[in-house]
């Protein structure tokens, strides 16, 4: 947590200084992109509210994202006791949650 912390007060530190600097906004995020090492395309879609993939494409699932996790669990959890999660057993508990 104190690493994120750090970083991002050198990410605001580094927008601070830069806005100095330059005056476009296009040419700030890349200066950005490049000092944090991420690609231009992915800070200027955050910037811009862009979602990540698997949230945008959650209405097209048919688990909820933490339908999906509980279910990752549970066969963890049966796998971890020597049980084998049978396809038909967690067929059923997934359509139980639909």
């Amino acid at each position: 947590m104190l690493k994120l912390n750090q970083d991002y007060s050198k990410l605001l530190l580094n927008i601070k200084m830069t806005r100095k600097h330059l005056t476009d906004a296009k040419s700030l995020i890349q200066c950005i992109a490049k000092d944090f090492n991420v690609p231009y395309q992915t800070l200027n879609g955050h910037l811009n509210g862009c979602i990540v993939h698997n949230q945008g494409h959650e209405l097209l699932m048919h688990l909820t994202i933490n339908e999906e996790k509980e279910l990752v669990h549970w066969i963890t959890t049966l796998t971890q006791c020597g049980y084998v999660p049978w396809y038909n057993t967690i067929c059923k508990l997934a359509c139980s949650h639909e």
